[in-house]
């Protein structure tokens, strides 16, 4: 059974979004890329119809399975789906997408990402986490102009209690947009990230693994 749902132009969005960073991610590796691309371009496609409003529309078991078996060894037309893509390349870079950062009492434990903008405009960012835990991110907000990069530090404020778990997990935002060229950072505000018609916001996740070690009276 195949549950109900909406497609529209913010559904495809989405699907269009999960194509560029795994476009992102298969330019860093190099592995695999035209193949996996026609795997997950496939995958992403059936879920999108599967969740038609309408039910005439939604793809029946049958044709499911029918689509995912012919992407067992075929790779046909891979190159000239691959090729379709070439303007989703429109968006920062980010590496790492998941990073740890070793506990350590009464330090300050920081770590770094880098934000690379291979395209030829101008992109603002803002970084934010909803955790608890006091982390400073430096620089939060700024611009990457054209084929340059931004090191971006996070940093885990000293704390004098260790937390509970061995291993905390904190979610980070990274927000992105195409800006005018002559925007300057400290011009960048809050409302420059709310998607509209004329404005295309791009978001990413990124975890920071706190690794916690283990107290002699743990073991």
């Amino acid at each position: 059974m195949v549950a109900p749902g909406k497609e529209g132009p913010r559904r495809r969005r989405s699907g269009t979004t999960v194509l560029k960073r795994w476009r992102h991610r298969w330019n860093k590796s190099a592995k695999d890329t035209l193949f996996v691309y026609q795997q997950v371009a496939t995958c992403l496609d059936l879920a999108i119809r599967c969740t038609n409003a309408d039910p005439v529309k939604r793809p029946d078991m049958s044709d499911i399975i029918c689509e995912l078996n012919k992407l067992d060894g075929n790779t046909s037309d891979v190159n000239e789906s691959f090729a379709q893509i070439g303007d989703l390349e429109d968006m920062i870079g980010i590496e790492p997408l998941k990073t740890h950062l070793h506990f350590e009492l009464n330090k300050q434990v920081p770590c770094s990402i880098q934000l690379s903008n291979d395209t030829e405009d101008y992109f603002a960012f803002s970084i934010s986490t909803t955790s608890l835990r006091p982390y400073n991110i430096y620089p939060s907000i700024d611009i990457v102009p054209p084929g340059l990069r931004c090191s971006v530090t996070i940093s885990l404020q000293p704390l004098k209690q260790a937390p509970l778990e061995e291993q905390c997990k904190e979610e980070f935002t990274v927000l992105s947009t195409r800006v005018d060229g002559s925007l300057k950072a400290m011009e960048i505000t809050g409302d420059l990230f709310d998607e509209g018609p004329d404005r295309v916001v791009d978001k990413v996740d990124l975890t920071v693994v706190l690794d916690v070690p283990k107290l002699a009276g743990d073991w």
